[in-house]
């Protein structure tokens, strides 16, 4: 038959290195100490319990962290320059800025000259796409603004 190992007599052998329990070599203050501190749950309850006050403690739900759809959905823009038709997929908090420059790009013209019109209103290129309420499907004309 096999060998039976136990427990509690271990045998010495050089594949299974015997290691002390570390709570052995502890004193008993030092014991008591440390499972003082793994306490600290009941701790707590029983100073919630005195009535005093813990600050710092506050509770999230789920729908504080869930961002809305509008601000994870690319929104489809569309550019129109000279008779041309450009589409650009821009997330909400992108800066005008960046779809002037990727029309810009498209359409061969520099940045300086060049500015965005929407609804009559030439957009602020420090604002992002929410702020200027512009939409998915929105229009967005590029003229030449020197």
């Amino acid at each position: 038959m096999g060998a039976l190992y136990s427990y509690f007599y271990p045998e010495a052998s050089s594949e299974n290195a015997v290691t002390e329990d570390p709570s052995e070599l502890m004193t008993s203050s030092e014991r008591n100490n440390a499972t003082a501190s793994t306490n600290a749950p009941a701790l707590a309850q029983s100073v919630a319990m005195s009535g005093s006050d813990i600050t710092g403690t506050t509770v999230h739900s789920y729908a504080d962290y869930s961002p809305e759809v509008d601000e994870v959905d690319k929104r489809n823009i569309n550019v129109r320059c000279n008779g041309k038709n450009m589409q650009v997929d821009m997330f909400p908090d992108e800066k005008i800025i960046v779809l002037l420059r990727e029309a810009c790009q498209f359409y061969q013209k520099k940045e300086a000259c060049m500015k965005m019109v929407y609804n009559g209103d030439v957009l602020d290129v420090n604002k992002t796409i929410r702020e200027a309420q512009l939409r998915a499907g929105s229009s967005v004309n590029l003229i030449r603004a020197c």
